[in-house]
C-alpha cells in the first residue's frame, strides 16, 4: 500500500522540520516547498493527499497559490489546509472563501 502523501509549503525552515517529523512519525511522506511558486511543479507532477499551505511568503502569498490550486483541474479536488500566523477572524474567512478546507492559526501543537 502506498503511503499517504503531503505537500508542505512553508518557508520557515525550524517550522518545516517539525511538521515534517511528525507527519513522518506518524506514517505520512511529505514533499515540501519553501516558496509558493515552487510548490507548483511538485503539486503538478505527482499531486499529494494533502497540502498544508503557509500564507506569507516572499515570492507570492498563500491566498494566490490556493486559487491557482483552485482553478486548475488536476489540483482542484485536493483538500487544502492553510497553516499561518494571520490569526484574525478576517483572514480566516478569506483563507475559506478562496478554497482552503481548513485553517490552523500558528502556534499550534504538533498533535
Amino acid at each position: 500500500m502506498r503511503k499517504k502523501t503531503i505537500l508542505l509549503v512553508e518557508d520557515d525552515e525550524s517550522i518545516r522540520g517539525l511538521i515534517r517529523y511528525h507527519l513522518h512519525r506518524e506514517g505520512y511522506q511529505v514533499f515540501w516547498a519553501g516558496l509558493a511558486v515552487k510548490a507548483l511543479k511538485p503539486v503538478n507532477k505527482a499531486p499529494p493527499n494533502l497540502i498544508l499551505l503557509d500564507l506569507m511568503f516572499p515570492d507570492l502569498d498563500g491566498l494566490s497559490l490556493c486559487k491557482v490550486l483552485r482553478s486548475q483541474s488536476e489540483t482542484r479536488e485536493i483538500p487544502i489546509v492553510m497553516l499561518t500566523a494571520k490569526d484574525a477572524k478576517s483572514d480566516m474567512i478569506v483563507g475559506l472563501k478562496v478554497g482552503a478546507d481548513d485553517y490552523i492559526v500558528k502556534p499550534f501543537s504538533p498533535r
